[in-house]
């Protein structure tokens, strides 16, 4: 069974004044702490990305709002607008779950910031306590080493006088003072050297228990940390499978929309629904003006051949024409009298023909005929009614 790695057996140093394992484990979580920002921005832009191709498939599907196809291929446009909202919905949903995680993660970061700081002021302070008592340690042994060659040097001093016989009293007494003296600067040196070790010691002790503390808090930090952004990627990676789940399956659905698209029966469709009519139209003949019927009586140089004459302009207005279309001057002067009546009826003075088309048709309908007949009747009797008056 492989041993679970531990933190605490894994950065210590020998030397003591080493911070070589506390600035290993801070690094590490200021590592982490980078990765966990750089993944919350990574899932905002993705959520943002996916918000954004969710508005552009909106945008597209309203392109075929009027469809104007018909048959299986208009149902088919239909089908693939309604799949495309059906992705830009589940693109739509991929960027809010995206963004959720992306809160989440960013609010764990956060909380363990906290215990990071916390666990962090707590091992600086055991530390810089630490690094000043063994500081203070190595002032007072210097002083207490330096104590000790003094001490030796009076004691060395203080005996080679007494060996000697040309040593006087006082400078015996002398040597012997100062050798006294020098034992008791030891001695004292010695007992503040002794004293700061265990200062040191306490310092050491509690610097340790902070430091092991410290690693069993940096480690499950660590922990939580690769845990949880296993899980979010995890998680974004399902919710990259599901857009795509939803979108294959649009896809498809599409895809069914079309085999059901039949070219023959769409173009049914359109004939069934706006067809006119199978008979074509025949060719235009040419038709001539004067031989429709089979008559040139018109040609302007042919007689008529049934009876009728060449058509005559009217008579202007004022003068009276005879039954055979000759003008008839006025009378010079009327007899004195009774006033007599129109004169009796004529017959009229245009031949009328059957044809009625064109600018020089000729009329023979007995309407039109009866009515030149009463102009003519009418226009007689204003003559003849004026000559009166003026006689």
């Amino acid at each position: 069974m492989t041993k679970k790695p531990k933190f605490v057996d894994s950065f210590w140093d020998s030397d003591i004044t080493s911070t070589r394992g506390s600035d290993a484990l801070q690094l590490r979580m200021k590592q982490g702490k980078k990765v966990c920002k750089e993944l919350v921005d990574y899932l905002a832009e993705r959520s943002k990305a996916e918000v954004a191709f969710s508005r552009a498939l909106k945008a597209a599907a309203r392109k075929l709002d009027n469809n104007l196809e018909i048959g299986g291929l208009g149902a088919s446009i239909s089908a693939l607008k309604a799949e495309t909202e059906h992705m830009s919905a589940a693109h739509e949903a991929a960027g809010n779950d995206l963004s959720a995680l992306s809160i989440e993660l960013s609010n764990f970061s956060k909380d363990q910031e906290i215990l990071k700081s916390q666990r962090t002021d707590q091992l600086k302070k055991t530390t810089e306590n630490k690094l000043s008592n063994n500081t203070k340690v190595t002032q007072l042994k210097e002083k207490y080493n330096q104590k000790c060659r003094e001490r030796d040097t009076a004691e060395d001093t203080y005996k080679a006088a007494r060996k000697s016989v040309s040593t006087p009293a006082k400078d015996l007494q002398k040597a012997e003072r100062n050798k006294d003296k020098c034992n008791e600067n030891m001695q004292n040196a010695d007992t503040a050297y002794k004293s700061s070790l265990e200062t040191l010691e306490a310092a050491r002790t509690a610097w340790e228990s902070a430091m092991v503390d410290t690693c069993e808090a940096f480690q499950k930090m660590e922990d939580d940390r690769i845990y949880t952004t296993r899980n979010i990627l995890w998680k974004v990676s399902n919710v990259d499978s599901q857009a795509c789940v939803i979108q294959d399956n649009c896809a498809e659905k599409i895809r069914q929309t079309l085999e059901k698209c039949d070219i023959e029966a769409d173009l049914q469709v359109f004939i069934d629904n706006c067809g006119i009519g199978s008979f074509r139209p025949v060719k235009v003949q040419y038709v001539n003006y004067y031989g429709r019927k089979g008559n040139q009586s018109n040609h302007p140089t042919m007689g008529g051949t049934n009876g009728t004459r060449p058509r005559q302009p009217l008579p202007p207005v004022g003068r009276q024409v005879s039954g055979n279309g000759a003008p008839i001057s006025p009378p010079s002067a009327v007899p004195k009298g009774p006033s007599r009546g129109p004169p009796p009826r004529q017959q009229p003075l245009i031949s009328l023909g059957d044809d009625d088309d064109g600018a020089y048709a000729s009329i023979s309908t007995a309407t039109t005929g009866k009515r030149m007949a009463n102009v003519v009747r009418a226009h007689e009797a204003k003559v003849v009614i004026e000559a009166s008056e003026r006689l």
